[in-house]
């Protein structure tokens, strides 16, 4: 993943993954195209209602993002081992939020972001609003051959419009050079801000 996000054009985001569809993997590791029994494979989720929606997708893998094209994708590979993971959600009520959290990832195991799991200590409709806030966020792991199970992670999140991006460290807000990482107390996340804050 390199720079150029699809957190620069939120409504461009929005369109083109409504238009165009799922249509792919992103690689985030490395080197030569892997096997998928060599990598463990992350994907988002888009849910459309009568006059609602909602989705969520990654849009950094340990602080790294895609260019443009990789909006159309539905999935990532990851080698496997631990990452941080921002997830991008944006819905028609909620507006959109950024949430990072770290899970340790397994070979031949596919994790499915469940929709509408997301649980926080912030109403749903102040979201959009308040500063950084924490919560969790359920995924579904299929590892190969075997059913599927719900795990629960810890996430930190942040409303969209004040926020660019989640980080760990200074390099992370390397889009925004006027920025640094100010992180969440007690949480190993924080949120690129303007240096003068």
């Amino acid at each position: 993943m390199t720079s150029g996000s699809c957190l620069e054009l939120p409504v461009l985001c929005t369109l083109l993954t409504v238009l165009l569809g799922a249509c792919g993997t992103v690689e985030t590791y490395p080197g030569p195209e892997r096997a998928d029994t060599e990598v463990a494979i992350l994907e988002g989720y888009s849910r459309f209602y009568f006059v609602y929606w909602e989705d969520a997708y990654v849009s950094s893998v340990d602080g790294m993002r895609p260019k443009l094209p990789a909006l159309w994708a539905s999935s990532v590979k990851l080698s496997a081992g631990p990452h941080w993971i921002e997830v991008t959600k944006h819905s028609t009520i909620g507006g959109y939020s950024v949430c990072a959290f770290e899970m340790d990832f397994r070979a031949q195991h596919r994790y499915a972001l469940v929709a509408h799991s997301m649980r926080t200590d912030v109403p749903y409709l102040a979201q959009p609003y308040g500063g950084p806030y924490t919560g969790s966020l359920s995924i579904e792991v299929s590892p190969a051959g075997s059913p599927p199970q719900n795990l629960t992670v810890a996430t930190v999140c942040a409303p969209r419009g004040s926020t660019p991006q989640s980080c760990r460290q200074d390099a992370d807000c390397v889009q925004h050079p006027d920025y640094h990482c100010r992180l969440v107390e007690d949480s190993g996340f924080g949120f690129c801000v303007s240096r003068d804050r």
